[in-house]
């Protein structure tokens, strides 16, 4: 069986890397085509994944929505040669309308319940689209796979990731000391128009910074250009390892709900910031106490200090205990997402592209 896997941010080249060498294992051959943005061609870089580029990612709904037709064809130029049997995504568009040309399946991975315009774009060419049973948008049943858990699980799950002590000595950082992780989004995607997180700017930025850093080292990441004067809070480490300094951290509070995601997964307390929820972070919170989701600055700050005032140890042990309850009642995600690959791809593989989508 011939699959791709489209990777277009950093997050995805970690939910789908074990899905690929997973399928690797399993006798498959695999390729991956990836976007240039932020960090994500770093990282398969440092994981020793291959990878074909298929161009740069933009800003602006105008500049995307232009550049639609171009991304198409390039991942179909890229693609038709390896004559795929399954092309998979996070419910990108681009492999969706790749899927079409090329008569083979589509499989997308989703989370997000408020992308409608990706969902309008991609789900009539898609041929199952997976995602958590916490998920609450519209999508038609003949085309829809749930698992019990969150896609992070697909690499902060148990067997999957170990969290490493040694990496945060190696950094400069003691795994005792109380410290937190500060993200910060571009708020540049489809799903993200009209919505906001901690609105601050540099003035405002700096006093939040100060006043969480009298609970303990401060950590900040973001997705855009900050002042240099904000360089003092960056990690001191690879972007592969931050998953190993998050999960010794006193806190995440964040605009990112990945990262917020992750940090549950890990048995750390978070507090995502934005005006609109996730449905998977609903689940983390209501079910399992692991986390606030906070709709502005002042409310974020208030949460994140009924923890930062207590003992870390305290805290940790409550959040392990937490986790552990949500880990055990969750799937392994990425096995799922193996076997339905395998599925539609083997089927494509046997009958041949008159039999490609199964479900029309």
């Amino acid at each position: 069986m011939h699959a791709t896997i489209e990777v277009g941010h950093p997050g995805h080249v970690h939910y789908w890397k074990n899905v690929y060498w997973g399928l690797l294992r399993r006798g498959h051959k695999v390729r991956v085509y990836a976007r240039d943005k932020e960090i994500c061609l770093c990282l398969l870089e440092a994981l020793g994944i291959p990878y074909t580029p298929i161009g740069r990612n933009v800003r602006g709904l105008h500049r995307k929505a232009l550049g639609v037709l171009a991304g198409d064809y390039l991942l179909w130029r890229e693609a038709r040669a390896f004559r795929p049997d399954v092309m998979v995504s996070g419910t990108s568009v681009y492999s969706a309308h790749a899927s079409r040309l090329l008569r083979c399946p589509h499989v997308g991975l989703l989370d997000t319940h408020h992308a409608h315009l990706i969902l309008r774009l991609t789900v009539p060419c898609t041929d199952v689209v997976c995602t958590p049973s916490s998920y609450d948008g519209p999508l038609p049943e003949r085309k829809h796979r749930t698992f019990r858990g969150c896609k992070e699980l697909m690499y902060l799950g148990p067997g999957y990731f170990e969290p490493d002590p040694h990496v945060l000595t190696n950094a400069g950082i003691d795994p005792e000391e109380p410290y937190l992780l500060v993200r910060l989004s571009s708020w540049d995607s489809s799903h993200d128009i009209g919505d906001y997180g901690l609105r601050l700017g540099p003035t405002g930025l700096r006093a939040f910074l100060e006043r969480l850093g009298h609970h303990g080292r401060v950590f900040l990441t973001s997705e855009v250009l900050l002042p240099r004067e904000f360089d003092r809070f960056r990690l001191p480490c690879p972007p592969e390892a931050v998953h190993h300094i998050l999960a010794f951290a006193s806190l995440y509070l964040g605009e990112g709900a990945v990262m917020a995601s992750e940090a549950g997964v890990l048995g750390v307390p978070w507090v995502y910031v934005s005006s609109t929820g996730r449905c998977y972070l609903r689940e983390q919170q209501d079910v399992y106490g692991l986390g606030w989701h906070a709709c502005e600055a002042d409310d974020a700050l208030r949460r994140a200090e009924t923890i930062l005032v207590r003992p870390k140890a305290e805290v940790r042990g409550e959040w392990q205990a937490r986790r552990r309850a949500f880990v055990d009642a969750s799937d392994d995600v990425s096995a799922f997402m193996v076997a339905v690959v395998e599925e539609f791809g083997a089927h494509h593989a046997s009958f041949g592209p008159e039999r490609a989508h199964l479900h029309e």
